[in-house]
């Protein structure tokens, strides 16, 4: 038998790896969409408003369906339980009340918002700069 400590470990690990493929993708859909979007009205912008943009446009309006929330859990009770908990503290944080909608596609995608949010914010300088980076060999 598992003990309970080996299987939150491992549990924490797969939910671990999922932020960690979502973080990657975020920052891929990031890099892609700044050069698409930089020549064009990234310099009218502040950068709070930038990030902003993004995530509205690629997170805000992300509608899944439940098949593919599955999917993205690996469904995976365990890992939808560690995304609900990090979705009602989050929006607690934010909101100042309990979240008390729940359901697979609800709790994925605002995780998604919510992780996108948080990585876009942490690391937008070293996203640009990478972009700025490959923008130059480019050259």
């Amino acid at each position: 038998m598992i003990s309970p400590k080996t299987l939150y470990g491992m549990t924490t690990m797969n939910y671990q790896a999922v932020k960690n493929t979502f973080e990657s993708e975020v920052a891929d859909d990031f890099l892609e969409w700044f050069g698409e979007y930089m020549p064009l009205d990234a310099n009218e912008l502040e950068e709070d408003d930038l990030k902003e943009e993004f995530i509205n446009e690629k997170y805000n309006t992300l509608v899944e369906q439940e098949h593919n929330c599955q999917v993205f859990t690996n469904n995976n009770l365990t890992i939808y339980l560690e995304m609900e908990k990090m979705v009602c503290k989050e929006w607690e944080d934010q909101m100042g009340e309990p979240y008390t909608e729940r359901g697979l596609v609800k709790i994925v995608g605002l995780w998604k918002y919510f992780i996108a949010s948080n990585y876009i914010r942490e690391n937008y300088e070293d996203l640009k700069d990478h972009y700025d980076n490959s923008s130059e060999e480019q050259d």
